[in-house]
């Protein structure tokens, strides 16, 4: 019979800024966090590439998107959605949607073994996927976005729980 998924461990934790970033900052946190990640050996692949969307030739919405593979088969597909504000000709952002899903392998094929999102509403809807070691679904936890762990956090959850099912030997 198949069992929920263990919590992975949780060091001290560092916040990622919550408010109006401006948007070449928060373009250098995320590249530093990949490249530190990889560094690690944690990363062994990252496609993911920052999209905007203009209207009437402004900058109004930037989209994170893409996968990274960790060292032991793991896959975090992510998908984020930033606000943008134009501040003194310089664009801000704030991230209104949130969609990490991370996969592991499993006997030849990939399961899912979390998801955040809030793809349903705004960021007060923000929830975990809760699922078994199989890649079942056992429900969901509601998660206050200041409990939502940073990008290199859920990085290393996701590399945690292939270990963990390759370990496992399932």
């Amino acid at each position: 019979m198949a069992h929920r998924l263990p919590d992975p461990p949780r060091p001290e934790r560092r916040q990622w800024p919550r408010n109006w970033i401006a948007y070449d900052r928060y373009r250098v946190i995320h590249e530093n966090s990949i490249e530190s990640l990889i560094a690690e050996g944690i990363v062994t692949a990252d496609d993911t590439r920052f999209r905007g969307r203009s209207e009437h030739g402004r900058l109004t919405q930037i989209d994170l998107q893409g996968a990274l593979e960790t060292t032991s088969g793991g896959l975090l597909h992510v998908r984020n959605r930033l606000a943008v504000d134009t501040r003194g000709g310089r664009p801000y952002v704030l991230t209104n949607l949130y969609r990490y899903h991370g996969r592991a392998p499993l006997r030849g094929r990939f399961i899912d073994v979390f998801r955040y999102d809030n793809a349903h509403g705004d960021t007060g809807t923000l929830h975990r996927h809760i699922h078994d070691s199989e890649g079942i679904e056992l429900g969901q936890e509601p998660l206050p976005l200041e409990e939502l762990p940073p990008l290199s956090r859920i990085v290393r959850d996701v590399e945690f729980y292939a270990r963990y099912l390759s370990e496992a030997g399932a």
